[in-house]
């Protein structure tokens, strides 16, 4: 590993992990760099087969054909790039539907925002948008959208909902109240809400930092709780709450709960901050609520632990929290032979799947110390399974690494470069490794997912060092000379509702490209109709004018690949896969050959195509069209065992799909690829 990322572990894992300095990630050792981030003609390079665990990485591999929904006009995080549930799936209407927020742009200034639904009823081929808010001087960012089905109906224009997202207002466009839009039987009608009706001491406000969830059933309805925000001498990390009835088309509480209040959790000492992390709520199909946090009580200081506090009557009283036993850890730690274990960063986003009365499964982050040198020696998913008052905790999987995600530093640019320049900062993923969790429409399954460092490919050289600024809880933290990174990839995992064994975890898309901005729904069809969104950086050749455009051009690719600011454009793109076989759809890998990755997708001029093989043959690239005709020959010759690469010139090409594939031995694979002009 080379200096500079040392110092870019060193300094990640300091800023993104309350624990002592001493404590540094033992990064994994990766096998001998063959593989390069950089165009060339072709190049070809041998290698033993690149292995983790005892398998072979190529044999698990599944791309998802995405498909290019729209650009983004906000800044990623503030659209698609957050916590938010703005990807939902009905299962008696068969409804895909994804919320969207647009500014409103007048002779070049913002004057407004609007809010729309995107609704697909087959399987995400198609959408069709639904404009639900459209206001001069305000704006909503990071929406959120829930499902409300009444009557079971299967027609999706009679699906209930509630929109609602942090507003914007002018004139300095600074954060105001939540906005809430509201489909019921009878209207579709807006209106903003300043915070809790009840219980809330010094007026504290909604945040952003919420979860929200539509009920169906014999008592359809809408649930919301989240963090308030500190407003006066109010504490920063109360919790509140609201659930919106559809029958009565009212609210049936609007309140901080007694049972959730500060005086119950870690005093943190100060009104600004908490130790209290983000709450996320969930329902069973009777409407029952429950509520679960991760946090340190008043009572026990010094062990953070999962706990949920129930509702029975929509919101209108909670029970106390019932803990987890922190015995619970100790078994952890004996049962997986470690040293000590702890709760990873509470604060970014944890995910709840309910999977019938008094019974769901929370899952979040456990890191564990090895034995030797008090180190990192792993971070896990775990999951707190609770069934009537039980607790269980199990590992779901190990992660590899800590992704990150970039951004244009403003002061710094200016100074760097003055109106053009782009000096870029990195922090770790606001959204820890993305995890979401999902039930299936029938309730046999759940299903897991993430995004992490690919371990097997480990750091990928850049095309030129790069210089990028850290920072860590919102505060510049650093300053490092980046040369490689390590890209990230979608994994999963499932397991029966009433089975507890968990699979081997699927990397579904191992390739050299940067994934980022991944949601599932919280129901999903099947296991073997998995509905997926990503966030994608567009090509660079696609950058338009802008003024930053020299100087994006100029950024190491991998690097623009995880940016999410306003100044590097982001494409949301919607896939399928098929957790079950995942080589029985979408496949990339047959034994031992693997194409890896068609890189950039869209492409207008150059298209690399890198692919693996475990042994010689002879290797076939072609193109072909949306109609299946062949309309080109890449590579038609034997080759050796290892990595080898080829650029497509995809220049004289009309605009559309096209298919790459690559066969070897008399088995082909293939990869989606989009040209555009």
């Amino acid at each position: 590993m080379t200096k500079s990322l040392l110092i870019l572990f060193a300094v990640v894992m300091i800023g993104a992990v309350n624990m002592p300095a001493q404590l540094t990630r033992n990064h994994p050792v990766m096998p001998e760099q063959t593989n390069s981030y950089v165009k060339s003609k072709v190049h070809t390079e041998t290698q033993p087969p690149l292995r983790i665990d005892g398998y072979k990485a190529v044999n698990q591999t599944q791309v998802v054909n995405y498909r290019n929904l729209y650009g983004m006009d906000l800044d990623a995080s503030f659209e698609l790039y957050n916590a938010n549930r703005n990807f939902e799936y009905d299962p008696i209407s068969k409804s895909l539907v994804l919320a969207r927020n647009v500014r409103t742009i007048t002779g070049g200034s913002l004057v407004g925002g609007k809010a729309s639904l995107l609704v697909s009823t087959d399987m995400g081929s198609t959408f069709t948008e639904l404009e639900v808010y459209n206001k001069t001087g305000s704006l909503i960012a990071m929406p959120s959208v829930s499902l409300v089905n009444i009557d079971n109906q299967q027609d999706a224009a009679t699906l209930n909902w509630c929109l609602s997202g942090q507003t914007y207002v002018s004139p300095n466009w600074s954060a105001g109240p939540i906005g809430l839009v509201f489909k019921t039987v009878t209207d579709i009608y807006d209106f903003t809400s300043e915070g809790p009706d009840v219980n809330n001491g010094p007026s504290n406000q909604w945040s952003r930092l919420g979860d929200q969830i539509g009920i169906s059933g014999a008592n359809p309805a809408c649930a919301y709780a989240g963090l308030l925000r500190v407003s006066s001498t109010g504490q920063y990390g109360t919790y509140g709450q609201w659930t919106f009835d559809f029958l009565t088309e009212d609210f049936t509480s609007s309140q901080s709960p007694t049972k959730w209040a500060s005086s119950v959790f870690r005093n943190p000492g100060a009104l600004t901050s908490s130790y209290n992390g983000r709450i996320n709520i969930g329902a069973d199909a009777n409407g029952t609520q429950y509520a679960v946090v991760n946090n340190f009580f008043a009572d026990d200081q010094d062990n953070r632990v999962p706990a949920v506090s129930i509702s029975e009557n929509q919101g209108k009283t909670w029970s106390d929290f019932n803990r987890m036993p922190v015995n619970l850890f100790d078994s952890y730690i004996a049962t997986h032979r470690l040293n000590k274990d702890g709760v990873f960063s509470a604060y970014s986003v944890n995910s709840l799947v309910v999977t019938g009365n008094k019974k769901f499964s929370y899952f979040f982050r456990i890191f564990t110390l090895n034995d030797a040198q008090d180190q990192y020696a792993s971070v896990d998913i775990a999951e707190a399974k609770y069934d009537n008052g039980t607790w269980t905790l199990t590992r779901v999987a190990e992660l590899n690494g800590f992704p990150l995600e970039f951004g244009q530093h403003d002061s710094a640019s200016t100074a760097d470069g003055g109106a053009s320049g782009y000096t870029p900062y990195y922090q770790w993923n606001s959204q820890g490794h993305e995890i979401q969790s999902a039930i299936t429409a029938d309730g046999s399954s759940i299903l897991v997912k993430w995004v992490d460092e690919n371990s097997i490919i480990g750091l990928v050289p850049l095309e030129k060092t790069q210089k990028a600024l850290f920072y860590s809880n919102g505060r510049l933290a650093g300053e490092s000379q980046i040369d490689s990174m390590t890209p990230t990839d979608v994994y999963y995992t499932y397991r029966e509702v009433n089975g507890g064994t968990w699979n081997t975890k699927v990397n579904i898309t191992n390739d050299l490209s940067y994934d980022k901005g991944t949601h599932i729904p919280s129901i999903i069809p099947s296991l073997t109709e998995v509905p997926i969104l990503t966030c994608k950086t567009v090509a660079k050749s696609q950058l338009g004018n802008s003024q930053y455009k020299a100087a994006i051009e100029a950024l190491p690719d991998m690097i623009l690949d995880a940016s999410i600011d306003f100044w590097t454009p982001n494409i949301v793109q919607v896939g399928m896969f098929n957790a079950i076989n995942p080589s029985s759809v979408n496949e990339v890998t047959h034994y031992n050959f693997n194409l890896n990755s068609v890189f950039p997708n869209p492409a207008s001029a150059e298209a690399e195509i890198t692919f693996t093989m475990d042994q010689p043959g002879n290797v076939v690239v072609e193109l072909f069209n949306a109609m299946g005709s062949k309309v080109a020959t890449v590579i038609n010759r034997p080759m050796d065992a290892g990595m080898h690469g080829t650029v497509l010139d995809a220049t004289n090409l009309s605009a559309g799909s096209y298919h790459v594939s690559l066969s070897v031995g008399g088995n082909r694979v293939t990869r989606s690829l989009v040209v555009i002009r």
